[in-house]
C-alpha cells in the first residue's frame, strides 16, 4: 500500500474518529446557553428591522391615501364621470 492510503483498520483504531467523547451535562448546558445567547443577538436586529419596515410602510400608505385632499376626490370624480359616459 502507498503512504497516503487509509485502511478500515486505520480508521477503526483512531480514537478521535471511532469513539467520539460524549458531552457532559455541563457542556450541554454551556452549549444551550450559547445557542440562546446567539438567538437573542440575531433576533434583536431582526425585530428592529421589522419595526423599521412597518413604520416605513405605514408612512407610505398614509401618503398615498389622503381622502381629504381635493385632488383625490377630483380624480375619483373624473374617473366616475368617464365610466358613466361610457355606459
Amino acid at each position: 500500500m502507498s503512504a497516503n492510503t487509509t485502511t478500515t483498520s486505520d480508521i477503526a483504531t483512531s480514537n478521535s474518529i471511532a469513539t467520539p467523547k460524549a458531552m457532559t451535562k455541563g457542556e450541554r448546558e454551556d452549549l444551550q446557553r450559547l445557542v440562546r445567547q446567539r438567538e437573542k443577538v440575531l433576533k434583536s436586529p431582526a425585530k428592529q428591522r421589522s419595526a423599521e419596515l412597518l413604520a416605513e410602510f405605514e408612512n407610505q400608505i398614509g401618503q398615498e391615501y389622503f381622502f381629504d385632499q381635493d385632488e383625490v376626490w377630483q380624480k375619483a370624480m373624473e374617473l366616475a364621470d368617464r365610466e358613466v359616459r361610457k355606459a
